[in-house]
């Protein structure tokens, strides 16, 4: 099962991070891209068989599993750009809390989805 993460940001960092130092997933399964290619372009010198793709269609061509790790604004634009491209199969996870259940069925009809909203816990 592959698994692309969209967004290379905090959220998008720790979880690939998070991937490979438990090693519940295969640098080979995990695909990364990033509005910017430039921050991500060099990950593979960290992590050699990592899949950096240059754009947001090539990752989601190539996973069973979407995270979805974009700022609130962002997601509206993303969603419509990849949404002919994500495979039926294909389950969708966002980790954007402000983004509504209903919007993301209407965006993805056929695909599954899932909302983590992440806490910070603090002492």
């Amino acid at each position: 099962m592959n698994i692309g993460i969209i967004g290379y940001g905090s959220m998008g960092k720790m979880i690939l991070e998070k991937f490979i130092e438990t090693k519940s997933v295969e640098q080979s399964k995990l695909f990364v891209s990033n509005r910017t290619y430039k921050k991500i372009m060099d990950l593979n010198n960290y992590y050699p068989q990592l899949n950096i793709c240059e754009n947001n269609i090539e990752l989601v061509k190539n996973v069973d599993i979407i995270f979805i790790c974009v700022k609130p604004l962002e997601i509206k634009v993303l969603l419509s750009e990849i949404v002919n491209d994500i495979r039926n199969t294909c389950h969708i996870i966002s980790l954007n809390g402000s983004i509504l259940f209903k919007r993301l069925e209407q965006i993805s009809i056929n695909n599954k989805i899932s909302k983590i909203i992440p806490v910070l816990w603090l002492r």
